[in-house]
């Protein structure tokens, strides 16, 4: 049974290397790619629990490489229907095959264990009830003190909805009788409105439509924060924009669609390909350039009506389809984060014309990285001030942000701010 050692391969990228599970799924092509799925998801969403269960039965902590073993080991006899003599087995067998021979009765006698069920497990320790390091949860429990319980437990139910936004404006690029076959066919999935949603789960049927649907350019993917995001440029009719940090480019894309003239840049070459597919996928036109936002270009000064920072941030705010994010960072990748994020929205503030105005926008819920990245950059910004959002329902009442929580007001965290700058 391949798929235990299949997995190891997969999550030997994501724990010991940093990989994100999409990108480490990516690079095999097994056979049993649904069981290796399985597996090495059902890790990532369990790892705090698992790892309690494992401390709890070591005295000493194992390698890297038999830590991984043990955790596919245990998941499995937890939540496989997998016989466990056959899952003790193929890990002690992977042990083996990746030259750990020493540690291979090590293996064996910790998931016997576990068959035995001789573990140890605290229901109420917070890292195994919300599959977040201690640190984080304190952070997000100090910050948010009378609504953490409620974002952390929709933050790790792992439910991903199908969200799903059709073009609204008419385009000659387009035969028009596939548009209006497309229409009625969406109405199945209220085409009235812009977006709607969808749980995985639709029928065959309709997943062709959808995959065909995508294929032309009809319909695409985007989360509902990251179209509120897109809707505080207001009218972007003939509006010259900046995305400085574009990829994959849903945000470029919806802007351009509404009438804007878009720059978006990125600071890899593949992802600056990502967003010419995406566009051309879309049939939108958008000028692309692989650009560090961070470093000044004097060319782009005073030039945009206006600009969008949609700064690389922790992702803290989309953990129900990214729980791998939370296990390899640690605590002091938020304060370089945030130097980051403060550089960039400094440096492009330079690109935005008197009377314009810049949106700094992420994906987290944390204030290092959102609230007090605008304050900070007010204070040292005396020529730029916080626009008022006209999206009452998701506003922070203080100071006039768009914020959107987990299960409070959205699936998913985003966070946005709308500063003018000023014409004196």
């Amino acid at each position: 049974m391949s798929e235990f050692y299949n997995s190891f391969l997969v999550l030997e990228q994501i724990l010991d290397k940093g990989s994100y599970a999409n990108i480490a799924l990516s690079k095999y092509s097994f056979q049993n790619q649904a069981k290796v799925t399985v597996i090495t998801y059902g890790v990532i969403e369990n790892y705090y629990h698992l790892n309690q269960i494992l401390n709890s039965l070591v005295k000493r902590k194992p390698n890297s490489k038999i830590k991984i073993i043990l955790l596919i080991g245990i998941f499995s006899i937890l939540h496989l229907n997998t016989p466990n003599y056959v899952i003790v087995n193929e890990c002690v067998n992977v042990a083996k095959k990746i030259n750990q021979i020493s540690s291979a009765g090590f293996v064996n006698a910790v998931l016997k264990k576990v068959c035995n069920k001789e573990y140890k497990v605290d229901i109420n320790n917070p890292e195994c009830k919300y599959n977040i390091p201690l640190w984080l949860y304190e952070k997000i429990k100090k910050q948010y003190p009378l609504q953490y319980e409620d974002i952390l437990k929709k933050s790790g139910e792992n439910k991903v909805e199908f969200r799903l936004r059709h073009r609204l404006k008419e385009n000659e690029n387009y035969d028009k009788t596939e548009v209006n076959n497309f229409l009625l066919n969406f109405e199945k999935a209220k085409q009235k409105k812009e977006i709607i949603t969808l749980e995985y789960g639709y029928s065959a049927k309709l997943n062709d439509f959808l995959k065909q649907s995508f294929e032309k350019g009809f319909a695409t993917a985007q989360s509902h924060g990251s179209i509120l995001i897109c809707k505080l440029f207001g009218n972007a009719e003939n509006a010259y924009i900046l995305d400085a940090c574009a990829a994959p480019g849903g945000k470029s894309i919806y802007l351009a669609e509404h009438g804007a003239k878009i720059d978006a840049l990125d600071i890899h070459m593949h992802r600056v390909k990502l967003i010419e597919a995406y566009a051309k996928r879309m049939k939108v036109n958008i000028n692309t350039y692989l650009e560090d936002s961070s470093i000044p270009n004097k060319s782009r000064h005073n030039l945009y009506d206006a600009v969008l920072v949609d700064a690389p941030c922790s992702g803290l705010g989309v953990l129900n389809k990214r729980q791998d994010i939370v296990l390899n960072i640690q605590e002091n990748d938020i304060l370089s984060l945030s130097k980051i994020q403060f550089n960039l929205i400094s440096n492009c503030a330079k690109y935005v014309k008197k009377g314009g105005f810049l949106v700094y926008s992420t994906c987290t819920i944390l204030r290092e990285e959102n609230e007090e990245i605008i304050e900070k950059f007010l204070k040292t910004h005396n020529d730029f001030e916080l626009e008022k959002i006209e999206l009452n329902k998701y506003l922070d009442d203080s100071l006039r942000f768009l914020k959107l929580l987990p299960n409070i007001n959205s699936e998913e965290g985003f966070f946005a701010a709308k500063l003018k700058k000023r014409n004196n």
